[in-house]
Formats: C-alpha cells, structure tokens, sequence
C-alpha cells in the first residue's frame, strides 16, 4: 500500500512541474518587465475622498489612501475633472 501512495505521490508531483513548464513556455507565467503595466500610471486625488482626512477614512474607492492611480490614454481625466497629485 506505501508503494501506491508513493506513486501517487510522485505521478502528482510528475503533473504539477509539468503544469508549471508548460504555463512558463506558453508566457502564461513568463516573467514580464514591472514597468510594462504600470509605466503609464498618474497619481490623482481620490474623486470620491480629495483625500479629506475625515471622509477618507470610510473612503472605499482609494482604500483609504486618498489616491487613486490611472493611466490618463484610457481615461479622459480633464472630464471627469481629476486633479493631478503633484508629487
């Protein structure tokens, strides 16, 4: 019975490492850059908050930060009158 479940053991472990190659060679799991997702991304004021101390802290939207991160090519930030965080 122990040589059943080594085999179990190791035809499990067989498909998992598998698993794990396959994903890294299709680039599910490929590393990317860091910056390639969140190199266009602006700091604004939190919309809901304008990260007012008191209102900020039930604030859902910033999480409680008072920011909000967006990339301004997929929102229009001058209609939706975002104030840019100057850092």
């Amino acid at each position: 019975m122990n040589t059943k479940k080594t085999l179990g053991f190791i035809g499990l472990a067989i498909l998992i490492i598998g698993t794990i190659v396959l994903l890294e060679r299709g680039g599910i799991l490929g590393k990317r850059p860091i910056g390639q997702h969140t190199g266009r991304l602006e700091k604004y004021l939190c919309p809901r908050c304008e990260n007012d101390p008191e209102a900020r802290k039930m604030c859902e939207k910033c999480g409680q930060t008072g920011f909000v991160w967006l990339d301004p090519t997929q929102y229009d930030t001058e209609n939706l009158k975002l104030k840019k965080y100057a850092q």
